[in-house]
């Protein structure tokens, strides 16, 4: 079987457990590998053959995040193609390496400049309520009527990755961020996701804030949680992080504890701060 083809028939057996966003993502990857490495037989893939395409995307600028994210796509179809059995062996994968970086986010103040910049309404609230809620993209923009409870707790019913359902909490200025409460139907009614991405990036230039992308909302609601001494574990829930050592990558962001801690081990007086 060629390359191709098999991606076409990977492709659309996914349908019923990807998203379309996440076929995309999946198309764009497989895309840029046929593009590097040609149609040739399944079976003559290996190892040295991808690390190849990895080289060639690392070149071409793309950052090791993507190229990664393209090699986890790669992996899982790979794995699928062994189980099928239209390979003889299962082919490994080599990541490449990646900065350790913490989570990039927001101060307050940066967001307010963000909302200032903001001229349209409607994304004036998908921002709020993103930081607010630390949802990812496609959550925010999947959330529809039928999940949002109102009340004493208000709260809305998420469908997260890997398919799981979690209740995150709405503050008042998420709440507020709803905007009219409608009967069915989107709360934010954004066709292409893409385009919203886009648009953050184009308001965050205007703040003066380029660095920033629009995933940094969610990076900015979790560390003002653990900011503000939320325990783990209720951030964790709130976030949908798989396991807590993602949420105590967002406890690094803040030197305050650790830095008291280490002047009463040294002995220095506050006034020597």
């Amino acid at each position: 079987m060629k390359v191709s083809d098999f991606i076409r028939e990977y492709l659309f057996e996914s349908r019923g457990r990807l998203s379309q966003s996440s076929l995309e993502r999946y198309g764009r990857s497989f895309k840029a590998f046929l593009k590097y490495l040609g149609d040739r037989e399944l079976e003559d893939l290996s190892t040295r053959l991808i690390t190849a395409f990895a080289c060639g995307r690392l070149a071409d600028g793309v950052l090791p995040e993507s190229v990664n994210l393209d090699l986890r796509h790669v992996k899982a179809a790979l794995n699928k193609a062994y189980r099928w059995e239209l390979i003889p062996k299962p082919v490994h994968v080599e990541m490449v390496r990646t900065p350790k970086r913490l989570p990039r986010h927001l101060t307050p103040e940066q967001f307010q400049k963000i909302l200032d910049a903001e001229s349209i309404p409607a994304f004036k609230r998908l921002w709020t309520f993103l930081v607010w809620t630390a949802l990812r993209r496609n959550e925010a923009l999947n959330l529809t009527w039928d999940r949002v409870t109102y009340g004493p707790s208000p709260h809305v019913r998420v469908v997260g990755k890997g398919d799981q359902e979690r209740i995150v909490p709405l503050m008042p200025p998420a709440v507020a961020a709803l905007g009219e409460p409608r009967e069915s139907g989107p709360v934010f009614d954004f066709k292409n996701p893409v385009q919203v991405t886009k648009r953050f990036k184009h308001t965050a230039v205007k703040a003066g804030l380029s660095e920033h992308r629009l995933h940094d909302l969610r990076h900015s609601g979790i560390s003002w949680l653990v900011g503000r001494g939320a325990p783990l574990k209720l951030v964790q829930d709130f976030a949908g992080h798989s396991t807590i050592l993602t949420t105590m990558n967002y406890v690094k962001i803040y030197p305050g504890d650790s830095y008291e801690t280490l002047l009463k081990i040294c002995g220095f007086k506050d006034e020597e701060k």
